[in-house]
């Protein structure tokens, strides 16, 4: 069933959690040549747990973002991802003020890197206040999505932890040379996530633009096909998948086979987007929320000041639309 997400629908999502084909390849839009030769920044944590809690990381009474454990120190940490032919992806890991926390897997489109994150890794981290970031290492496009200031308030206690990488070809990651290279970065992507410090590995998402929209999607089913014991991704927001990546199914096949297992699935594009308004109308499950805006605005550019869908009509912009799909994912609160 494709549908909107009202208010009172997510607030009821929130009380309920508590209890409990061969897809065509495409290629994705032009869309601006990525840097190859921005350095990641320099992060001087280590993944190793703090003795104490920061001060503004202390659990809130009566809040379900509590930690077991104490904190890893808020500072991004670059890591190296490795892939199923023996590359390394290059990446950055942002921990959480909670422990064990949720976490998202970021995959950037083909106008850009990991930087494309550069602002929301932070926003959904939700404790950079608690560092002092490295000068911005520039992206293949400069948009609103690297303009934090308009980016809607995450509540105070929650907290993501965050990874972002780059593909293959991208940044500093070495392009690989299987045609399913791409599939081989977004799964090894996600199963990385689910093995670090400070993460709960029951609870990664996916979330994408264009390649990466794919990607999220793609890696959340064939990571829970054959997931690493008491691991699981329970969700994928995807902006403009276009069926890019050449997996073994579809797009839609994909979503509904993540709504049977129960997980949330989010598809955005706009209506004259050729290659991927089509792809978010298909899917029909209850589990499935498709939204499509007017204009023909690909990936990234979904993510603006003031712009929401208008099928079904929002008065949510696309970044609150992520906040719903994680609360509504992971069954915590995320909005003031």
């Amino acid at each position: 069933m494709k549908r909107s997400l009202p208010t009172l629908f997510v607030a009821l999502a929130l009380l309920l959690s508590a209890c409990g084909g061969t897809a065509t390849e495409a290629a994705p839009p032009d869309e601006p040549a990525a840097p190859t030769d921005a350095p990641p920044p320099e992060a001087s944590a280590t993944t190793e747990p703090t003795s104490a809690a920061p001060p503004d990381a202390q659990p809130v009474d009566g809040s379900p973002w509590q930690s077991e454990f104490d904190p890893l120190p808020a500072e991004p940490v670059a890591v190296s991802i490795p892939t199923a032919d023996g590359r390394a992806l290059s990446g950055m890991y942002y921990p959480a003020k909670v422990n064990p926390a949720p976490i998202v897997v970021m995959m950037h489109w083909a106008g850009g890197d990991q930087y494309d994150w550069w602002e929301l890794a932070p926003w959904l981290q939700n404790r950079a206040d608690e560092y002092a970031p490295g000068a911005w290492p520039g992206t293949g496009v400069n948009g609103p999505w690297l303009n934090p200031s308009w980016f809607p308030l995450v509540l105070p206690e929650a907290s993501f932890g965050v990874l972002v990488f780059d593909f293959g070809g991208y940044g500093s990651s070495p392009r690989g040379s299987s045609p399913d290279s791409d599939l081989q970065d977004v799964l090894a992507a996600v199963r990385f996530a689910a093995t670090l410090d400070g993460v709960d590995p029951a609870r990664v998402l996916a979330l994408g633009g264009s390649l990466g929209a794919d990607g999220a999607l793609d890696a959340c089913v064939l990571f829970n096909r054959d997931p690493s014991e008491g691991a699981a991704c329970i969700g994928s927001l995807s902006l403009s998948p276009g069926n890019y990546l050449g997996a073994p199914f579809s797009y839609t096949e994909g979503a509904l086979e993540l709504g049977d297992a129960g997980h949330s699935v989010y598809c955005l594009a706009a209506e004259n987007d050729r290659e991927s308004g089509h792809v978010c109308a298909e899917p029909e499950h209850e589990n499935y929320y498709g939204y499509i805006y007017s204009g023909d605005d690909h990936a990234m550019f979904l993510i603006q000041p003031y712009k929401m869908p208008s099928t079904p009509p929002q008065s949510s912009e696309t970044l609150k639309l992520v906040l719903e799909w994680l609360a509504l994912a992971t069954g915590l609160p995320t909005q003031p």
